[in-house]
Formats: C-alpha cells, sequence, structure tokens
C-alpha cells in the first residue's frame, strides 16, 4: 500500500456512492453475505448450471437449507457457509479426527424428501468417490446424520478460473497450455471410471497459487455404464451451462467424453480471449448459436499464441462430435506437440548462405572480416545519430501551464487485447492503460479493466478528483465487476480523506457482499481502508475476517467456495 496516500483532505464523494442511484447486484443489505458467479461481462441467467425437464407445469425454485454453522455432522464440524446453489449449500468444515479442513456439501432439506433428488445426491457421491486423482477435488466420504445428506470432500484454497481471469491479464500460452493438460488429465481419469463430467466451465475449475490446477463437482456426472441413468434421466432433460454446453447436450442427446471435450474447448476459447465464443441475452439464444454458428476465429484475437494451440481449441469445439479428438487421451497428445512460442517458418541453415563453403578456415575469415565492418559501421552510425540535427516535426509535445514536458510514446497496438497486454507489461505507466482506455475501436471489457487499474494508479497525493472521477463512471457503469470496484476505490478515497463510517458504508452496502469482484490492483487499498475503519470505529465494527480474506487473494488463496454447490 503506498505510504503516500495518507490524511490529504478532499472533497466528501458523492451521494451515489452510498445512496439508491445504482443498485448493486443482489445488495441485501449491511452484513449480510451473497454468493454470486462471477465474469466479466457475460449474464448471470447464462452462467447457471441448469436442469431441466419436458415437464414446465413444475415452477422452478431455488431450495434453501438452515443454517448449519456451529453444528457437527459425524465427524465434521461446520464453521462457515461458502456458497449455496440449487441443490446444496457448502460449507467449510472441520474434521475433527484429522484435524484437516474440509468442504461439506449438504443437501437442502426440501429435497430431502424426493427421493429422485436423494438418489441423484447418491449418484454423485458414488461417482466422485471413485475418483482419486491430483488434478480432481477428492471425496473424502459421504453420510447421512440424522437425515442430513451431505458429502465431505477436499477444501480447496485458491480461485476458480473465471475468478482469475475477471482478475488478471489473459494468460500467456505456457499457463493456457498448463491448464489445458491438467484439465485433460482430470477427464482422462473420469473417462477410465466411465463418468462424464456434464458441466465443464471456468467456475469448476480450480487454480490455486502454486497454479495446480483441479476439476470440481462432478455433480453432474453421469456414469456412462450404469443402468441407473435410465431411471435417473427423463426424456428431455438438459444438465449443464449455456455458456459451454455442447450441441449433442443441447439437444438432449447421449454424451461421452467428446461433450466434455467441447466444454473444455468452450473454456479454453473463454481463457485464450477473456470471453466465451457465444453471446446471447437467453439461454436459449446461446444453445441456438451452440447448434449453428462457428465461433470468431482465435488467431485473429491472439496473433501472439501458436497456431496449432487456436487450430486444436476451434477442432475441440467441432459441431460434429466425429470431427473432435477422440477422447482425453487422443486430446493430451495433441497438447504435448504444441510449442509456447509461435512457430516460425524455417529456412536454410544460416551456414549454408557463407560463401567459400568448401574451405572452414577462408570461412572464418570471412567471418571475422564481416563482423569487424559491422562493429565499424554501427559506431559510425550511432555518433551520427547523436550529432544529427533535431526534427521539429518530431520534437515531443510540450505541456502548457508550466508543467514538466511530457514524453512518452506508446505504440498503437493492432487490438485492443494487444494494447491491454502492453499496458500490463508496462504496469505503472498511466499513459499505457490510458492508451487502452481511449482504444478504436472501444472494447468495453479492456477499457473499464484499464480504468480500474489508472484509478488505482491515481490514488496519491493531488490526483484524487481523478480517481475518484474514475471510480464514478466505473460505479455507474451498469455492469455488476465494474460498480463494485467503482465502489471500492471510492471507498478507498473516504478513508483516506478521514470519513471512516462512510467508508464503511459502502463496504457493507456495496462491496463486501462482491468482493470476488475486486480487481487485484485495488485490494492493497481496500484491505488498508477496512484496517483504518476498524481503528476508527472500534466496537461498532469487525473487519477482520474480511481483512483475513482479501489479505489471501494476493495469493490467490481462499477465494473460492471450494466445490460448486449446484
Amino acid at each position: 500500500m503506498p505510504s503516500d496516500k495518507r490524511r490529504k483532505k478532499i472533497g466528501p464523494v458523492s451521494a451515489g456512492a452510498t445512496g439508491e442511484s445504482s443498485p448493486p447486484p443482489s445488495s441485501q443489505g449491511k452484513g449480510v453475505r451473497t454468493q454470486q458467479a462471477t465474469g466479466i461481462d457475460d449474464a448471470d441467467t447464462t452462467q447457471e448450471t441448469i436442469s431441466q425437464t419436458s415437464d414446465s407445469s413444475k415452477p422452478s425454485k431455488k431450495a434453501k437449507s438452515a443454517s448449519l454453522i456451529g453444528v457437527q455432522l459425524d465427524d465434521f464440524k461446520i464453521l462457515r457457509k461458502l456458497g449455496q446453489g440449487g441443490m446444496a449449500t457448502v460449507y467449510l468444515a472441520e474434521q475433527v479426527s484429522l484435524k484437516r479442513e474440509a468442504a461439506i456439501k449438504v443437501m437442502h432439506n426440501e429435497l430431502m424428501s424426493d427421493e429422485t433428488h436423494v438418489r441423484r445426491f447418491e449418484r454423485e457421491a458414488k461417482a466422485a468417490a471413485g475418483l482419486t486423482h491430483p488434478n480432481i477435488v477428492q471425496v473424502y466420504m459421504t453420510g447421512d446424520f440424522q437425515g442430513t445428506h451431505y458429502i465431505a470432500q477436499e477444501y480447496v484454497r485458491g480461485i476458480n478460473l473465471r475468478e482469475h481471469l475477471a482478475r488478471n491479464a489473459p494468460p500467456d500460452c505456457a499457463l493456457i497450455l498448463r491448464i489445458m493438460r491438467q484439465v485433460t488429465a482430470a477427464l482422462n481419469a473420469a473417462a477410465e471410471k466411465g463418468i462424464v463430467h456434464r458441466d465443464i466451465k471456468p467456475e469448476n475449475i480450480m487454480i490455486t497459487s502454486r497454479k495446480l490446477i483441479k476439476v470440481a463437482d462432478f455433480g453432474l456426472a453421469q456414469i456412462a455404464q450404469s443402468d441407473e441413468r435410465v431411471e435417473l434421466t427423463q426424456v428431455g432433460t438438459t444438465m449443464g451451462t449455456p455458456l459451454y454446453m455442447s450441441p449433442e447436450q443441447v439437444n438432449g442427446k447421449p454424451l461421452d467424453q467428446r461433450s466434455d471435450i467441447y466444454s473444455l474447448g468452450v473454456t479454453c476459447y473463454h481463457l485464450i480471449s477473456g470471453r466465451p465464443p457465444f453471446h446471447g441475452e437467453t439461454a436459449l439464444s446461446i444453445a441456438v448459436k451452440h447448434l449453428n454458428e462457428p465461433a470468431p476465429p482465435l488467431s485473429k484475437r491472439r496473433p501472439d499464441l501458436p497456431v496449432e494451440l487456436c487450430d486444436l481449441v476451434h477442432r475441440m469445439m467441432e459441431k460434429d462430435p466425429e470431427k473432435r479428438p477422440a477422447n482425453a487421451a487422443e486430446l493430451m497428445q495433441a497438447i504435448k506437440k504444441i510449442p509456447e512460442q509461435p512457430s516460425l517458418k524455417q529456412g536454410r541453415s544460416w551456414m549454408s548462405l557463407i560463401p567459400f563453403q568448401g574451405n572452414r578456415s577462408f570461412q572464418k575469415q570471412f567471418l571475422a572480416f564481416v563482423l569487424a565492418s559491422l562493429c565499424l559501421g554501427s559506431v559510425a552510425a550511432a555518433i551520427g545519430w547523436v550529432n544529427r540535427p533535431g526534427d521539429p516535426l518530431n520534437a515531443p509535445f510540450q505541456e502548457q501551464a508550466g508543467k514538466a514536458a511530457v514524453e512518452s510514446i506508446i505504440p498503437h497496438e493492432k487490438t485492443a487485447f494487444a494494447q491491454f497486454l502492453l499496458a500490463t507489461r508496462l504496469k505503472d505507466k498511466e499513459e499505457a492503460w490510458q492508451s487502452v482506455i481511449d482504444y478504436e475501436p472501444v472494447s468495453e471489457v479492456y477499457k473499464r479493466r484499464a480504468q480500474i487499474r489508472l484509478g488505482g494508479l491515481l490514488i496519491k497525493p493531488d490526483r484524487y478528483d481523478e480517481a475518484k472521477a474514475i471510480f464514478q463512471e466505473l460505479k455507474d457503469s451498469g455492469q455488476a465487476q465494474y460498480e463494485v470496484n467503482g465502489y471500492a476505490g471510492l471507498m478507498a478515497l473516504e478513508s483516506i480523506n478521514g470519513n471512516a463510517r462512510e467508508a464503511q458504508d459502502i463496504w457493507d452496502i456495496r462491496v463486501g457482499d462482491h468482493m470476488n469482484y475486486l480487481d487485484a490492483g485495488l485490494i492493497d487499498y481496500v484491505v488498508t481502508a477496512l484496517e483504518e475503519n476498524q481503528k476508527t470505529l472500534g466496537d461498532k465494527v469487525d473487519n477482520r475476517e474480511d481483512i483475513r480474506r482479501l489479505s489471501n487473494f494476493t495469493d490467490e488463496e481462499d477465494r473460492s467456495p471450494g466445490p460448486s454447490p449446484d
């Protein structure tokens, strides 16, 4: 946290920072914590896992369970709630006998009376319990404690891939291939047990601070060889997430591991380009695109990547399963052949261009002469460059009003994505982030992310008004991820200005429920603001748990509910 940002008084943040002019997503008041799917710019309705049958007469409602915090289920003491889905709630627990953390998935009370749901829950446990692999979230045991059905499994300290994408610059080729290899290894292990995941998506791919990948939630897994599938799966049932569904899954056809390969291909497309290939206002419109539309070429979005990688991802997303890699083992072999750098056309060896091929001794003398000539020429060119007359047309722009001259040349890249990558490399250079914001044609995703980073850089003496303007614009963006970061910046400004109560109100009402949206560039400022609020307000607030969680965010730990509750 920069030390130069302390205690310069500024005007109070406008009432919009804590008012109702731009309500945050699912705000439920102070002290309430709700989990939301995180993303860059996708609607929540298309990110949720769905399970719908052809029977449309039954209303769709999300079941809930009473809180179990403090309760002990057999050997597991429930510590706190991590998340909640349509079928179960996930808690962090301690396994008392082994003194280790575990994620406890508890089926909603309202569903326990339904034999079909209970059997599906037990089927999930049965499928997942048979999978033991370093890249799969491990199931410890299952149980039924006084009518409460639960699954105890490994608690993964890390973040899911969607959160990683929302917080970090687009990954390089080495990290992309690392993620692909480890997820494919997990799918291969599942395929050996006859299991199809059916819901591969960024939210179900965990990434730890050491870049270990674990696939979570085999809750929609289908045991391919089991007769139970026929009994439990009704005609017309569709499971999965629309943004990542395979065409055969959309059509309700039988699935094999090639469906998971398609969903992984869409996930990789999102990983590479920063967004899924298909978008729409409804789940149905996206599903139709999976059936009929080709994905935009990846090579145009990421020309820095090997063409072999882009081609493989498109092959994974073929509409016809027969055109995809046949299985995870074949996919792994294809991944291993991809170089981590773009391939170059290889010409003749440079040695073959040197004359006197039959006389090696004369060749060496010739090379020495060429090198000496090049050195002398370089020195002469350097002297001429230093003493050259200036070109008034290329003189740097001189700012008026007595300010220091600014000489900063930021190259204009071919795409907004490339411009963002350049700014990421330059890191603390304001002009680089501004070049992303001003880029034409405008990319909403990269513009907003650049504004967050630039706003953070401007939280320093004499720049508060500029920072405030940026955060106000983010607050009013109408998109949940950017709104939260806008409010977080305004919170930091209020704290720096000595307005602890106002800063704490922004946290409680606007930011705290959605801290997973916070950009890495603002976390240090938010933590310091919470610490200052704690000191100033004393017993009126308790920010210690939030500070602990945010402090772990910088190590990409303790930010996720582990396995998905759906």
